[in-house]
């Protein structure tokens, strides 16, 4: 797999932290997260976790200065350029700071893959969903692991459900999605960046068409003289 930066969207629940892990583990490419990095933020009782926890614990999006912030912070500590984020942008003012961090680098994004899930779907989902609160990793109960008191396949931690996980929340956070994040889709797609991924099926199914997508993407200028 060639050098690539890439943005995973979608709605909650469509798979974006299980294929940053699939991609870190099988590409050994970095994944960031703005959630879980601000829910182990949280955990920690850091400012930037207590200013976090006022939107998280009620299903809202974090406002677009903290999460550029955070991503930017993350970025700047990375030795490569290639990263996959994770459910990062979210609205169209943290696209535009994205593609404006993204060219201080000189590092532009391959793709911004789009796994798409109806709302039925994210429904249940979200009523098997398991986060660590540990490390802040996701799982889906009978398929990830199979009982609420099993540790953490990742660090050994303990399983909880998200607070942001109730049902009224996931009203306000699937409002917030359509009216927020879907126009990001539109300002990816007018650039040609724009991957649309069927997110159902297995963790490998959704994975191999993301593999394909990634492989279609045409290399950058420098990348194909490079031979990368």
């Amino acid at each position: 797999m060639k050098p690539c930066r890439l943005v995973l969207l979608g709605p909650p629940a469509s798979g974006k932290g299980t294929q940053g892990r699939l991609m870190a583990r099988r590409w050994q490419v970095p994944t960031v997260s703005v959630g879980e990095t601000l829910r182990r933020e949280i955990a920690a009782g850091s400012l930037a976790g207590q200013e976090a926890a006022r939107f998280l614990d009620h299903g809202q999006l974090v406002p677009d200065k903290l999460a550029i912030a955070t991503i930017d912070r993350w970025l700047e500590l990375q030795p490569e350029k290639a990263f996959v984020a994770d459910g990062f942008p979210r609205t169209l003012g943290q696209a535009e700071a994205l593609e404006t961090m993204l060219g201080r680098r000189k590092s532009p994004l391959t793709a911004a893959l789009w796994l798409d899930l109806d709302e039925d779907r994210v429904a249940e989902r979200i009523s098997k969903r398991l986060t660590c609160a540990d490390c802040g990793a996701t799982f889906r109960l009978g398929s990830h692991v199979q009982g609420r008191e099993e540790a953490c396949p990742e660090c050994g931690g303990t399983l909880t459900t998200r607070g942001d996980d109730g049902s009224g929340a996931l009203a306000e956070r699937m409002l917030a999605y359509r009216e927020r994040t879907e126009p990001v889709a539109a300002f990816y797609d007018r650039r040609g960046l724009l991957r649309r991924i069927d997110a159902g099926g297995t963790p490998d199914e959704v994975f191999a068409r993301i593999e394909a997508a990634v492989a279609s993407s045409r290399p950058e200028p420098a990348e194909a003289a490079a031979g990368v």
